[in-house]
């Protein structure tokens, strides 16, 4: 009840900047390779899919 009823404000921004410049720095790279995975394997899938597009209306004597 107590904690429903306190009219203490707390700053949203109280916590932000706190990672070391080295965890920082550590993070930024992670996100970098995740982001480089994902763009290969998105780029890996495309060629396939046109690859396979390609067979098929080669194939197809309708396309």
């Amino acid at each position: 009840m107590d904690r429903l009823l306190d009219e203490t404000t707390v700053d949203w921004r109280d916590g932000f900047g706190t990672l070391t410049d080295q965890d920082a720095d550590e993070l930024e790279q992670i996100v970098r390779n995740s982001r480089d995975r994902l763009a290969d394997g998105l780029s890996t899938r495309q060629q396939e899919t046109l690859s396979e597009l390609a067979e098929i209306e080669g194939d197809d004597e309708t396309a």
